[in-house]
């Protein structure tokens, strides 16, 4: 299973409006794998859904994008505490900002980090 968090303008999520969730429906249709698209924030639903994916022996990778990745870094963080198996983290431009939206500690997962940088 893939879960996709999505950034701040992604808090539309549940009309279907978003990059992450865009992605998401794209990858499902292309792939034929179950997704999951959740707006950031949504860490309680991401922990539901890492902890029922496990249960089915399906592995799970998290995607977070700007704000997103923030919290797919603490879902991930979580699972390896709770001993539930994460496949990989990619964050896309994720956000720290002044909300203390940061990384602490070794990757819980092999990690992907992808940042634009536009100037280079």
């Amino acid at each position: 299973m893939e879960i996709f968090i999505g950034g701040g303008g992604d808090d539309l999520g549940f009309l279907n409006f978003g990059v992450m969730a865009d992605y998401a429906r794209s990858y499902a249709a292309r792939t034929g794998r179950r997704v999951l698209s959740v707006p950031h924030a949504g860490t309680s639903r991401v922990r539901r859904a890492i902890a029922v994916a496990s249960r089915a022996g399906e592995g799970v990778s998290l995607i977070g994008h700007s704000w997103g990745g923030p919290d797919a870094w603490r879902a991930a963080a979580w699972a390896v505490r709770a001993v539930l198996p994460v496949r990989g983290l990619i964050t896309l431009d994720p956000v720290g900002g002044p909300l203390r939206r940061r990384f602490e500690g070794p990757a819980p997962a092999f990690w992907l980090n992808v940042e634009a940088r536009p100037s280079s």
